[in-house]
């Protein structure tokens, strides 16, 4: 298990590249505020002992105990608490490839393949206390069969209980070019990427390209290419590269440059992140299949 902290809140890690589960503690009475981020992986997640606003392309909402909530690969979002207990605050989180999730769903009967995503947020208290209890167990007890049937479960039961209308289309909407585009910046993103040089990959004149990015993919081209190297920086951190060495990888200007975007994007420093144990995988592998969607 991976574990961060800072003298606020603290977050703990643990599981594989395709599957794995995140404990986001906060601070009794504390602030939070996330600017700007982006999940490369499909997220579930539930809390308790706190609430805050959530604020993505379709606007701002609260998202409150009690309820589900779930964030799809390459969706950008913004947090600023509204309240969090004296006691403290508890997030909890499934993070799932869309490989992974695509594998799942090819599985004949499965509901997963009628996911539907909808506006991200489902209230249903009874789900959301089996996520935290499910992983709360999970986070004590690694065994992966258990882990694995026990996640299988909850996501059968999100599945059945959301509409089945048009989720998939949703998940996936991503044109040919702007798609190209995102599939550039997420291997070149320690570079300094010209305006040019995407409206070439995306056969597109630029301004063209700007309006079409930011409508399919919520944020502006040079907007995603800070977030991805803040998920890249996160990577190499939890591998054990040196801070200096991750912002010259990462395409930062310097390891100050590097240290302002990740805290304005995750509530956390570097050196917070730093792993405090090596990675542990929990989860087993999924039986292959097709692919769900196209990956934003």
């Amino acid at each position: 298990m991976d574990h961060v902290s800072t003298t606020r809140h603290t977050m703990n890690v643990w599981g594989g590249a395709d599957c794995s589960l995140v404990r986001f503690d906060l601070a009794g009475g504390a602030q939070l505020d996330i600017d700007e981020m982006i999940h490369d992986d499909i997220v579930f997640l539930a809390f308790e002992g706190c609430g805050w606003w959530s604020r993505n392309g379709d606007g701002a909402r609260q998202e409150r105990p009690g309820d589900i909530i779930m964030r799809r690969a390459g969706e950008h979002f913004a947090i600023r608490s509204e309240w969090i207990a004296q006691t403290g605050g508890v997030c909890r989180e499934i993070h799932l490839s869309h490989r992974r999730l695509a594998e799942w769903a090819e599985l004949e009967a499965s509901p997963v393949a009628r996911l539907d995503f909808g506006d991200g947020l489902l209230a249903d208290g009874a789900l959301s206390r089996q996520l935290l209890a499910l992983h709360a167990r999970f986070e004590q007890n690694h065994e992966e069969l258990e882990a694995f049937e026990g996640i299988a479960a909850w996501m059968e039961q999100l599945a059945a209980r959301l509409s089945p209308a048009a989720g998939q289309a949703r998940m996936g909407a991503c044109q040919r070019g702007i798609a190209r585009v995102v599939d550039y910046l997420r291997t070149h993103y320690a570079e300094n990427v010209a305006l040019e040089d995407l409206a070439g990959v995306a056969g597109m004149n630029r301004f063209v390209l700007l309006r079409q990015f930011r409508d399919q993919v919520g944020v502006t081209p040079h907007q995603y290419l800070r977030i991805r190297r803040v998920v890249m920086a996160k990577l190499h951190l939890r591998a054990g590269m040196p801070l200096a060495e991750i912002a010259s990888a990462c395409g930062f200007f310097d390891q100050s440059h590097m240290t302002r975007e990740f805290k304005r994007r995750t509530g956390l420093t570097p050196t917070a992140f730093i792993p405090k144990s090596p990675r542990r995988g929990i989860l087993p592998q999924y039986p292959r299949g097709g692919a769900l969607c196209e990956e934003a």
